[in-house]
């Protein structure tokens, strides 16, 4: 799994290299999102911007982080989703639990909001 860590003030920003967030590349994304939250980070975004392709799992997943980051008074946001990614998202009902924005920029600002 390639991705990107960085930083923008408080918010943490993990930026999906991949066209497709699937079963089997998921374990380290996961072991960095856990290792995010256990250092204290409680402000995460997940960009999707390069993904095409999520499976259930991978549903399953952002969903496992959300529910993470919320126990812990923290906040996930995503951003930059693909037309076919937004409809799985839509169509699972992510939409209605987690705040998506159509860049970084936006994400970044609803945050300090």
């Amino acid at each position: 799994m390639k991705y990107e860590l960085s930083e923008s003030g408080d918010v943490s920003i993990l930026r999906i290299q991949e066209q497709r967030l699937i079963y089997e590349n998921l374990d380290r994304i996961q072991e960095q999102f856990i290792s995010l939250v256990e250092s204290g980070k409680r402000q995460i975004l997940i960009d999707l911007c390069d993904v095409e392709y999520i499976d259930s799992f991978a549903v399953g997943f952002i969903m496992d982080m959300y529910r993470r980051l919320s126990a812990q008074e923290g906040s996930l946001r995503l951003s930059g989703l693909q037309p076919r990614v937004k409809k799985i998202l839509t169509i699972t009902r992510v939409d209605n639990v987690i705040d998506i924005h159509p860049t970084i920029e936006d994400a970044i600002h609803a945050f300090e909001s």
